[in-house]
């Protein structure tokens, strides 16, 4: 799929998947991967992938609650680079849902 593609630049390219499927939604996501996310080149993309299909597990550095927080918390700022509204805010970023840019908050 062509809508993947950005997962063969991930980080996590090669792990084990069972790392990003802890038992409990709730579960904090282990600062091992956290590091990892945030320092992913597609983080943005990856948490967008999550995001828009409503993924279970850890993506983008989030797990299932924190990412229903961000649908939540939806804010209505428009996107420097594609210009839409489809911006949603995490505590720590701030991602495009549009066009897969992501920033962080500072």
């Amino acid at each position: 799929m062509a809508e993947m593609q950005w997962r063969r630049a991930a980080q996590c390219q090669g792990m084990t998947t069972e790392q990003f499927y802890p038992e409990y939604s709730t579960t904090s996501v282990p600062a091992h991967i956290q590091r990892m996310c945030d320092t992913c080149p597609v983080q943005g993309e990856c948490l967008t992938h999550a995001l828009q299909k409503g993924e279970s597990g850890i993506w983008g550095g989030t797990n299932e609650t924190q990412r229903k927080a961000i649908l939540r918390r939806r804010t209505r700022k428009y996107c420097l680079r594609c210009n839409t509204d489809q911006i949603y805010r995490n505590t720590r970023f701030m991602v495009c849902l549009s066009c897969g840019i992501s920033w962080r908050i500072r």
